[in-house]
């Protein structure tokens, strides 16, 4: 008990030296403003005068005006010159020349105000309190340098051990009231909800009549804020004064208002009621699970600090909404109950993150990329804070919709809740160039999820066939991904910028469904008629792509077009052809790529061709590990010196593009030591070209 009481009046003692600083600083400061008002009309008048002393005295009319005969300065000049050059501060009070030398010295010009920015530097007024408006904090895009809030924190480190203080000995005090049963339960609530109020009353009263903006007002309002938090808390786990609803309410409304605050008083005010609001439904926990309510409250808190985010960028306050936001995602993991729901969390979490920072309410803000060469733009230089805030938000949420998949129940693994985060993320990007970055990780995420699913190290293919109870969810989900990313990609490419990505998007995509499918259920149709498709989808492809070329399509589908069509050819090799040929008609494609490369000049596609002769590089060079071949065939002439003769075939397609050349005939070259190798050993041990064992 004496520990407490000990502890209380040291409490007080530092709430009392934190008074006494502030007033001890403001006279101070109003001294130091008194001697400069003086310093610089000391200063004009000194200036007035000689300038006055240095005029010549009136001529007469018949008198004739002197003759200047010398050149050279006299010391009294020299004097005049040396008062008149004085630095640069007096040069910015130097008024024009008075007219008689009986004028009066000027009154000293009032001192600049500041603007508020979410500091704590006073705000200095000529004006008296009573009749001065006092300042609030307005909109502001700079971030807070981590150096300037510590060196705020060390400026006002008695004002922060002051508030910290009031807040404690709150806190306190109902602690001794209540082990003392000074006050019975209905006045120990009552007391401490007038205490907290009383302290925003306060502070807002002596922000207002000494009209300035002061860190003791923020500390105020804080403790007042806290106080409120722990008396509304002990009215409902101690004395169950009220339903956990009510409570909940009630602190979600002071929260917020702290949150609203912090426009006058300051950021402190913004973190203090952020932390409050996202861990309110902790501290009135009923223990029900009801995760739906939880997700509802995070996405009307997170709205509350977008809202905010328009008048106050502050870096840290969008990082505190991210974490909040998703720290109640990541709740939801545990248990089923919001596996459908969760990803209508996301989904509402993205829409709101695009629009509201924004005011974008229909997605239609156009972002094109700010530069013409499109891997530079995407150098986070070119953005404005807000748009790298949206960029990482977004990917953000799309990660988390990815571990939501992996984490839902198998029951319900295959159903499509993705589909309103993929489409908000499809409308958004349709005039945000740096958004369909996004839509592409949309798309292949969504994909190499399902494929994660099935993931079995064990599997002959690595990836397990889906169960046959789940095979038709699981073709839904597929056909359901080539439905809405290629149809919002057809419909972005019409009227949206970017509309070579968009082109891509909706040719590319059906090949990928088919691809996921055939991995994922091969025994839906035979082999044969796997090959079957995969030729037939690549003609319609490259019939179109000629329709377009005498259609006078724009180019980007004439290449795209051209492209599928030929992944769809490389998927029908796979399916129809044994180990060895397969990696020939791999090769082949560089042929067809180098064609399409140079015929429409487009260098971009350069890492495409790269991709396939890599792969064909390191599968032939990886072979003595990763697969077996029969001796009976002589397979090493068409597939490695095949290989070679279509890289180096390639490279001569190419032309003038130098430096894909010289990539493309290195790589040649490297395949042309692996056929001689090959084809020794194959000589050597009669066809068992990887024999382990010399003989």
């Amino acid at each position: 008990m004496e520990f407490f009481g000990l502890l209380g009046i040291l409490l007080l003692i530092g709430a009392i030296l934190g008074w006494l600083s502030f007033f001890k600083v403001r006279s101070l400061e109003s001294q130091l403003k008194q001697l400069k008002s003086e310093l610089q009309l000391l200063r004009r008048s000194i200036v007035s005068n000689k300038k006055d002393s240095s005029q010549p005295a009136p001529l007469a009319l018949d008198t004739p005006a002197p003759t200047i005969t010398s050149s050279e300065p006299t010391k009294e000049s020299q004097e005049q010159q040396e008062i008149i050059q004085e630095p640069s501060e007096m040069e910015s009070v130097v008024e024009s020349k008075p007219e008689t030398p009986e004028t009066k010295a000027p009154e000293p010009e009032p001192p600049e105000q500041k603007q508020a920015d979410w500091d704590y530097d006073r705000i200095e007024s000529p004006i008296p309190p009573s009749q001065e408006k006092p300042k609030s904090y307005v909109r502001s895009s700079q971030f807070v340098d981590p150096d300037e809030m510590f060196l705020k924190f060390k400026e006002n480190w008695m004002l922060w051990i002051g508030g910290i203080s009031v807040a404690l000995a709150g806190i306190f005090l109902a602690r001794y009231a209540i082990q003392q049963g000074v006050l019975g339960p209905v006045g120990r609530i009552t007391a401490g909800i007038i205490t907290g109020l009383s302290l925003h009353v306060a502070a807002e009263y002596l922000r207002r009549k000494l009209a300035e903006n002061h860190a003791t007002f923020a500390m105020l309002a804080a403790g007042g804020s806290i106080t409120l938090f722990a008396t509304l808390l002990a009215a409902l786990h101690y004395y169950q004064m009220f339903s956990p609803m009510v409570v909940f309410v009630v602190l979600a409304i002071v929260a917020v208002a702290t949150m609203w605050l912090s426009m006058i008083h300051g950021p402190i005010l913004a973190a203090m009621g952020m932390i409050g609001a996202y861990v309110l439904p902790i501290m009135v926990s009923t223990g029900s699970g009801e995760i739906v309510i939880a997700l509802t409250y995070s996405l009307i808190i997170t709205g509350s600090i977008l809202l905010l985010l328009q008048y106050v960028n502050r870096t840290w306050l969008w990082y505190g909404m991210m974490a909040g936001s998703l720290f109640w995602w990541l709740v939801s993991l545990d248990g089923s109950k919001g596996d459908i729901w969760r990803e209508w969390y996301l989904a509402i979490l993205a829409y709101g993150v695009i629009s509201v920072m924004n005011r974008d309410w229909f997605l239609q803000r156009l972002v094109p990329f700010a530069t013409k060469d499109k891997f530079y733009a995407l150098s986070s230089k070119h953005l404005s804070l807000t748009d790298r805030w949206l960029a990482v938000s977004m990917l953000l949420i799309l990660v988390a919709q990815q571990i939501s998949v992996l984490a839902t129940a198998s029951s319900q693994l295959y159903f499509p809740a993705w589909i309103p985060l993929a489409i908000i993320v499809m409308l958004a990007a349709r005039n945000n160039a740096y958004l369909s970055i996004h839509a592409w990780l949309a798309v292949i995420g969504s994909v190499a999820t399902l494929l994660f699913v099935q993931f079995n190290e064990n599997a002959i293919s690595l990836i397990e066939p889906v169960l046959e109870t789940h095979q038709s969810d699981f073709l839904t989900n597929m056909l359901l991904i080539a439905l809405v990313f290629s149809g919002m990609a057809l419909f972005n490419s019409r009227q949206g910028v970017v509309k070579a990505c968009w082109t891509a998007m909706a040719l590319v995509t059906p090949i990928l469904v088919l691809i996921t499918t055939y991995l994922c259920v091969p025994s839906l149709i035979s082999d044969g008629y796997w090959t079957m498709t995969g030729v037939l989808v690549g003609a319609l492809y490259i019939f179109i792509a000629t329709v377009a070329k005498s259609k006078a399509w724009d180019k980007a589908w004439e290449v795209w077009l051209y492209l599928s069509g030929h992944f769809a050819y490389s998927f029908a090799a796979v399916t129809f052809f044994d180990n060895g040929t397969l990696t020939l008609a791999l090769a082949v494609q560089a042929i067809s790529l180098a064609v399409i490369i140079k015929r429409y000049e487009l260098p971009q596609l350069s890492w495409l061709l790269k991709l396939v002769t890599t792969i064909t590089v390191l599968r032939l060079s990886a072979n003595p590990w990763l697969i077996d071949y029969p001796t009976t065939e002589h397979w090493t002439i068409w597939t490695y010196g095949g290989s070679f003769v279509a890289v180096m075939m390639a490279s001569y397609l190419l032309g003038e593009m130098v430096r894909l050349r010289r990539w493309l005939e290195g790589a040649g070259m490297h395949l042309l030591v692996l056929a001689i190798w090959v084809e020794c050993r194959y000589y050597l041990y009669d066809g068992a070209v990887f024999q382990s064992q010399y003989t």
